[in-house]
């Protein structure tokens, strides 16, 4: 049975124990699509159902018959939202039949596929219609699955054909596809401005993919927030490539580049420059087990210096940093030569490695300091902590240019400091007379001028 008219003429006299025979589960399932339940909005899709997977929405699905019907209530259903394929290597013998009535449906937000060996089904190419043409699909992702060219060629066809451009989020990760077809999969989502979320993490990942990238990244006005770039085969050329083009987007908030260990310091130099970028708004960069060694350290603690946007650089298990690489991120947190050097210091990184507690004890004293400062309170209460911290005596003579005017600004920046919690004595009181005393002996006319007017 493959016309829809026929479908839907049987659908009311079918008994739906009679299609799903081998499975309870199945039966409810199909009910529920049958009635377009609001309440159910997902359904997985297996080749055999364990004791973990006995859930309400997983179906097992056993014979053609029962994935026609299946395909027929999902296509005219309107409350499913997550459609998910998972061990799903015998579906094969089955998904014309399924997308046949697959291609109707248009309420399919997520589609994901996991665990499965796809090489050979070329699922995408009779998934096309409904890809092309559903305008709630905003989410796809596929983790953990064998893909060949033919169904990367496929997926490239399916993205690029979408009607309405609106997919938010594309995972492709750890189906080790070579560069070459994952360039062709990255350049058809040059279609989807929309795009929010990439993760393409355990592939081959080369110059031609991020060619494909860093063109779409500088053709299309993306509105890209995360990348996952991680355990691929970037090498410097490749990476100056996607730092060109990012340090112009203005709306990536994370970035992982881990497991690259083809990078050397010429490509992380390129990196530092999106760090640089006036328009940065990365908080979280990730660069874990990269080999980065001291002068890798250095050129991101130079890059960060005017940077107030990054919170988490995460670089575990880059066993080459040793105290001086550290001593740089000291430096940029807390510069204690001076108190304007503290001020300016930055007081936004707030952890280089996550979870924050893994591989403290490779860090100096100091720098753990000033990352639990940055963590724990707010910016301006950060610096004023760190200031109290290394600076008992304030030298005020810079300030005497200006007379008594910044005085009292002075004074009222001490009033902050004295609601800033320290695990040290801020002797706030002693400060002030200081800061005061420094003053009248300087200029002590014009502190009797100020006297004897206000008498």
């Amino acid at each position: 049975m493959s016309d829809d008219m026929n479908f839907d003429s049987s659908a009311n006299t079918i008994n739906i124990s009679d299609i799903a025979i081998y499975n309870e589960r199945n039966a409810i399932i199909l009910s529920s699509l049958k009635e377009d339940d609001p309440s159910f909005t997902s359904l997985i899709l297996r080749d055999f159902l364990g004791d973990a997977d006995c859930c309400d929405y997983s179906y097992y699905h056993k014979g053609i018959r029962d994935m026609e019907w299946l395909g027929h209530y999902v296509g005219k259903n309107t409350h499913l939202e997550d459609l998910c394929f998972g061990n799903a290597d015998n579906f094969i013998n089955s998904k014309e039949s399924f997308c046949r009535g697959l291609k109707s449906n248009k309420s399919v937000r997520r589609l994901a596929f996991y665990d499965s060996n796809l090489s050979e089904i070329d699922i995408f190419r009779f998934m096309g219609p409904f890809i092309k043409h559903n305008p709630s699909l905003i989410r796809v992702e596929i983790s953990d699955c064998e893909l060949g060219g033919g169904v990367c060629h496929s997926l490239s066809m399916a993205l690029q054909g979408r009607t309405i451009k609106s997919l938010k989020h594309f995972t492709l990760t750890e189906c080790h596809i070579d560069d070459g077809h994952l360039g062709e999969v990255v350049s058809s989502l040059s279609m989807h401005p929309q795009l929010e979320g990439l993760r393409l993490k355990g592939n081959g990942m080369g110059r031609i993919g991020t060619t494909a990238l860093a063109n779409i990244v500088l053709r299309a006005a993306t509105v890209l927030r995360k990348v996952d770039l991680s355990n691929n085969n970037i090498d410097d050329d490749g990476v100056e490539q996607l730092a060109l083009a990012l340090a112009r987007n203005g709306t990536l908030q994370n970035f992982d580049l881990s497991l690259n260990s083809l990078i050397t310091i010429r490509g992380w130099r390129a990196i530092s420059t999106l760090l640089e970028a006036p328009n940065s708004n990365l908080q979280e960069l990730s660069v874990v087990r990269n080999e980065i060694d001291d002068d890798g350290a250095v050129a991101f603690a130079s890059a960060l210096a005017n940077n107030c946007a990054l919170k988490t650089l995460d670089l575990r298990s880059n066993t080459s940093i040793t105290n001086k690489g550290w001593r740089a991120f000291s430096k940029l947190l807390c510069d204690t030569s001076s108190v304007k050097a503290t001020y300016l210091s930055n007081h936004t990184l707030s952890s280089l490695s996550y979870p924050v507690d893994r591989h403290r004890h490779r860090m100096p004293s100091d720098l753990v300091s000033s990352l639990d400062l940055n963590r724990d309170r707010r910016k301006t209460h950060a610096a004023i902590v760190k200031i109290l911290k290394h600076h008992v005596h304030f030298d005020m003579h810079p300030l005497f240019e200006w007379d008594f005017k910044l005085l009292p600004l002075f004074m009222k920046w001490m009033e902050a400091a004295r609601d800033c919690p320290t695990d040290f004595d801020k002797d706030i009181r002693r400060r002030k007379l200081s800061a005061l005393y420094q003053f009248i002996r300087a200029m002590p006319m014009m502190y009797v001028e100020a006297c004897t007017s206000v008498i």
